[in-house]
């Protein structure tokens, strides 16, 4: 009960954080909507600047809303605006604010165990990763910053942390997991689209085989008494089969 009351008041700080938020301006308006246009998103999200330093986030569930810090909207190049949108944008298409939810809850509810604290910590940085590949995989100007330098720009200004709320996915939710996202996508080859993998399909088959055990475990009965055992074929009294025999042993409980 304390760490779900704990989550709605934070939830309710973002909400608050977003209705104080203003509208942003045309020209943050229209690279909105060039993004979404690479991304063929029908309807655009809204799109809300706010005075905190906080990080890029997306909130909301039904509607969902991108929210910006004001100065790191205004201080950032149009190449480098359109990594972080993209960014945020790919969350929504990927729904990763409604996987989010279960996932928060999962962790209210079996608080005790540290392994779900672990995997939520792990999940956070592979859905973090796989929206960067993502964006990676967008043509470019050759001339632009790259994504990398954009996400080096974004974690120098955001000096505060990300509130861990219900309905809230952000560019920057751990700044310790960041020098990892960055090498990776420096160093490691980018797929040619942001999947599993037959690697990554390999391993949930082998973690599902090992954490599911009793799904294939045949039920064992006990050994009948000696009494109810079959009687072994040299013993056996063989008779003309007839619906009246078959009743007649029925009945003596052969």
């Amino acid at each position: 009960m304390v760490l779900l009351i704990w989550m709605l008041r934070r939830n309710q700080q973002v909400q608050q954080l977003v209705v104080a938020a203003r509208s942003a301006p045309m020209e943050l308006q229209t690279a909105l909507q060039t993004a979404s246009a690479q991304l063929q998103l029908r309807q655009p999200p809204e799109l809300r600047l706010s005075t905190s330093d906080h990080s890029p986030a997306v909130w909301g569930l039904l509607r969902p809303v991108i929210v910006l810090p004001a100065a790191l909207a205004h201080s950032l190049d149009a190449s480098a605006l359109r990594d972080v949108l993209l960014h945020e944008l790919i969350h929504i298409r990927r729904r990763d604010l409604w996987l989010n939810l279960p996932q928060a809850l999962a962790q209210v509810i079996w608080w005790w165990n540290p392994l779900v604290w672990l995997a939520n910590a792990r999940i956070r940085f592979l859905r973090e990763q796989a929206v960067d590949q993502e964006v990676m995989l967008i043509p470019r100007e050759d001339s632009a910053p790259t994504y990398p330098e954009t996400l080096v720009a974004v974690a120098r200004y955001c000096s505060a942390r990300s509130l861990l709320a219900l309905n809230l996915v952000g560019i920057l939710e751990s700044r310790r997991d960041l020098r990892s996202r960055i090498e990776r996508l420096l160093v490691s080859p980018l797929p040619r689209r942001a999947g599993l993998g037959v690697a990554g399909w390999a391993t949930l088959m082998v973690v599902a085989m090992v954490g599911l055990p009793m799904a294939s475990a045949r039920r064992v009965e006990p050994a009948p008494p000696i009494e109810q055992r079959p009687t072994p074929a040299a013993e056996l009294q063989w008779r003309p089969w007839s619906p009246e025999a078959v009743r007649d042993a029925r009945a003596r409980g052969q």
